[in-house]
């Protein structure tokens, strides 16, 4: 994106340029024109207002099609935050406690967008509940494919409900970044992504507390500490890895190490 950026606003609960990310990235496509833009985001907590995306789901951030654009925490991940929220309707649910209509997922961002994020606590991401029908993967970053991509970001705490699938990162590309303590269905901490210089520490699938999925993916210079929790276990499965290290927990599970 370099040459082609202006910069559009600095994004602060207290500036006067933009009351939140979503109007910044609300305003970038007023003028129509295919233009990248950087959106410099001052350090704070960014864990109210919520905006429907097409899944049908609330979400802090929701970047449209069409859009073109870098969004980046200045301060960085220690004193800058995207934060998501449970349901309060289904805190108690018995099958996906924290799930439904009213939870709030922290990003999503369409196919057709071009979506650089750099440099945030991604965090307590919730989504639908499988048995409400809706597409209920990926509760923290829920992206598009070839052109999104995060980078030095901390991906925590966040959460899929245990009637689904997925995992709370789906389909972008990761560099420089933590996941850790995330809870997925089956999958850990990403699924169909490709992820370089990154750190899986700690992640979960429910009912296998101690294991991540990282299923379908591209795993480059990674360091991987999953514990192990039983012969059924793995850090990594369906994945392809380079010059990755194992610091904890039984290695792979049907996949290819380069």
């Amino acid at each position: 994106m370099s040459g082609l950026m202006a910069i559009l606003a600095v994004c602060s609960v207290l500036s006067t340029d933009y009351p939140s990310i979503q109007a910044a990235i609300d305003d970038t496509r007023v003028s129509g024109q295919k233009k990248y833009y950087k959106i410099s985001v001052a350090p704070g907590d960014y864990a109210s207002g919520a905006t429907t995306d097409p899944d049908g789901a609330q979400a802090r951030v929701v970047v449209p099609a069409s859009t073109y654009a870098l969004i980046v925490a200045e301060g960085g991940p220690t004193v800058t935050s995207i934060a998501g929220a449970p349901d309060p309707d289904r805190l108690e649910s018995a099958v996906a406690p924290g799930h439904g209509p009213k939870a709030v997922r922290c990003v999503y961002s369409a196919n057709s967008a071009t979506l650089g994020i750099a440099g945030f606590t991604i965090s307590n991401g919730y989504c639908w509940a499988a048995s409400d029908g809706k597409n209920a993967t990926a509760s923290a970053v829920r992206a598009g494919g070839t052109n999104q991509h995060i980078y030095d970001c901390v991906i925590t705490a966040n959460h899929q409900a245990e009637d689904g699938s997925g995992s709370p990162v789906n389909n972008c590309a990761a560099f420089r970044c933590v996941f850790s303590n995330n809870v997925g269905c089956a999958r850990g901490a990403v699924v169909n992504s490709r992820v370089t210089g990154s750190l899986f520490t700690d992640n979960a699938r429910p009912g296998d507390s101690s294991a991540a999925y990282h299923n379908t993916c591209w795993i480059y210079g990674c360091t991987v500490h999953e514990p192990d929790a039983g012969s059924a276990s793995f850090g990594t499965t369906q994945c392809t890895l380079f010059n990755s290290v194992y610091a904890a927990g039984k290695a792979v599970s049907t996949a290819a190490e380069g």
